[in-house]
């Protein structure tokens, strides 16, 4: 249930209402708020300043119909023109640009802003009465009227830095860099890190004898879904609890079939349906994937945006470029962690998951092998693919993984070899 429910946090944060609903919900508090402070205070403290009048209900009605009125147009047009912009860059670089932009929280307060502006004074629009100021019945919320043209304010400076905004959000470059960075941090956090301890230890651990024999295995019962995230805590806890050894078939990012094995589960005769329910609630599932566990979602959208900016349409080799240089970053900052260890143990150091951890070869694989068809026709990608290559091979603290991305050196120059490039091009590539 608590991968459940982190799962779901995950979503809400990162939807494109949640933000914008809790400022709206949050305007309507400060404007009830404000109006009832309006009610106790009168318009008599404005008379002690100067520079601050008392507003006749005709003229506040005016400013908080104009406000809200411009607010919410403001807000259509604004992010009308925007989405189609957006949606035309993502047909460049990717679909996956318009849900990162969904997600982008500078967004979410912009239109929460003027959402927020909009409702504010809607609600203290509604509670002015009209005459004047000396009839008996008439209210003004001053003091609600001066803040909503401090909102209004605010909502004009928000509107300049969202036009500032919006074209480095689907600036190339800094898609590319921001994709990089995000490649980093999963590196950083590398499944399974977050599952209990490995408690340090550099040896294989020893596993009962009848580990496999013993085991029950637990299938996936739904109808095929993508594994989101594995909270560590809830399986470490319900293993510990029955004296349990885990081993998880699946990774995040995997895609489930009905009925596919999903963990095996020793001594099988410990698990009954409660266990295995418990067990169970350690899973989320989804239709997408997430990047908070699987390394391998930056990646592919890296690898997305190469692809298309090599696609005959686009055309685009100065962009394939950027996403090889943050790829050589990636690559040199990845091949220097350590990869977390299979064992997993509770906080008594004692053994209680085992799964399959992504391992560095791996993950040069699902980098450079789909990198090579992209670039292998075309001679400045793939001459700096060949540099990218070599530079990475002289990085200090990569020796062990030298052979590796030589290998990759000399299947690309097979490639070349093989490829639809002149003459000329190739043996300048091949000498």
């Amino acid at each position: 249930m608590k991968s459940r429910m982190l799962d779901l946090w995950l979503q809400v944060r990162g939807s494109y209402w949640f933000l914008p609903a809790l400022m709206a919900v949050g305007a309507v508090s400060i404007a009830a708020l404000l109006i009832r402070l309006d009610a106790m205070l009168g318009n008599a403290w404005m008379d002690e300043i100067g520079w601050m009048y008392a507003t006749q209900p005709d003229g506040a009605r005016a400013i908080l119909s104009t406000v809200a009125g411009s607010m919410i147009t403001v807000a259509g047009v604004t992010f009308s023109m925007t989405l189609l912009a957006v949606s035309h860059a993502s047909a460049q670089i990717g679909p996956r640009l318009l849900s990162e932009f969904m997600r982008d929280r500078g967004n979410q307060f912009t239109l929460g802003t003027f959402i927020a502006t909009f409702l504010y004074c809607l609600v203290v629009l509604q509670t002015v009465r009209t005459g004047s100021a000396d009839e008996a019945g008439a209210f003004v919320p001053d003091l609600a009227v001066l803040v909503a043209l401090v909102f209004t304010g605010l909502s004009v400076m928000v509107l300049i830095y969202f036009i500032h905004h919006v074209p480095q959000s689907i600036n190339i470059a800094l898609v590319v860099s921001r994709t990089g960075d995000q490649l980093i941090r999963c590196a950083d956090r590398l499944f399974p890190s977050g599952i209990g301890d490995d408690s340090g230890l550099t040896v294989a651990p020893v596993l009962p004898a009848d580990l496999e024999t013993a085991a029950t295995e637990i299938r996936y019962p739904g109808s095929g879904d993508y594994l989101r995230l594995l909270e560590g805590d809830t399986l470490i806890e319900a293993a510990a609890e029955h004296d349990l050894i885990v081993t998880v078939k699946a990774r995040p990012g995997d895609f489930v079939l009905p009925g596919q094995a999903l963990m095996m589960v020793w001594p099988g005769r410990a698990v009954d349906s409660s266990v295995e329910q418990k067990l169970r609630h350690a899973f989320s599932w989804g239709s997408q994937r997430t990047r908070d566990q699987d390394v391998r979602v930056p990646i592919e959208q890296l690898l997305e945006i190469l692809g298309k900016s090599m696609s005959p349409g686009v055309n685009g080799q100065y962009t394939a470029m950027l996403c090889i240089d943050q790829f050589e970053r990636g690559l040199a900052h990845l091949l220097q962690i350590t990869v977390p260890y299979e064992a997993r143990y509770d906080k008594d150091e004692k053994l209680r998951v085992l799964v399959k951890p992504h391992s560095l070869e791996e993950l040069t694989e699902a980098i450079l092998a789909p990198m090579r068809q992209f670039v292998r026709n075309d001679w400045i990608c793939s001459r700096h693919m060949l540099r990218m290559l070599e530079r990475l091979q002289a990085l200090p603290g990569l020796e062990q993984s030298r052979p590796l991305l030589q290998s990759h050196a000399v299947a690309l120059r097979a490639e070349i070899a093989d490829g639809s490039m002149s003459d000329n091009e190739k043996q300048d590539l091949l000498v």
